[in-house]
């Protein structure tokens, strides 16, 4: 009995805090209320997310909804990158200022008007580096490499694991 109390008095006082008041927040309420009850399945609140997507667009506002559902569809089968795209997606799509970083053509890339937030010049940054292969030789050989980095006389031979 308490813990239907309890459930009932969050689902209250999330609905009256100030973010749900905000722009769509009768939307919003009922979005988040939908998905907290939906056991991660955003298909059951597809309704929900329709009507706030449609408000949003109105006042030009993202709420995230595509995002969030990738997000929790991947969660739930996670590859071999860990959802990584997915997080990065989501950050992203939250950050106050708008996307810093988009994904489009399979591959992520800075709007031109963020360009001066990524100059590396500035930070002295000179380039990427690639991440090494997967495998026992190539993660060693860059070990070796981040040791020689640090200034270890022997390289990878004098650190113990």
């Amino acid at each position: 009995r308490r813990q239907t109390w309890l459930k009932t008095r969050i689902l209250v006082l999330d609905t009256l805090s100030p973010r749900a008041m905000s722009v769509c927040g009768a939307e919003k309420g009922a979005y988040d209320k939908c998905m907290h009850s939906s056991g991660r399945n955003a298909g059951t609140c597809s309704k929900f997310a329709t009507e706030l997507k449609r408000c949003g667009d109105s006042v030009g506002k993202d709420f995230c909804i595509a995002e969030s559902e990738a997000l929790m569809k991947c969660s739930k089968a996670p590859g071999s990158d860990a959802c990584a795209k997915e997080f990065l997606l989501m950050r992203e799509c939250n950050r106050p200022a708008g996307k810093h970083i988009q994904f489009s053509d399979g591959a992520f890339s800075v709007p031109s008007d963020k360009a001066g937030l990524f100059n590396g010049k500035k930070i002295g940054l000179v380039g990427v580096s690639a991440p090494p292969t997967r495998s026992t030789a190539a993660m060693q050989a860059a070990g070796n490499d981040i040791a020689v980095g640090l200034h270890i006389p022997g390289g990878k031979a004098d650190v113990r694991f």
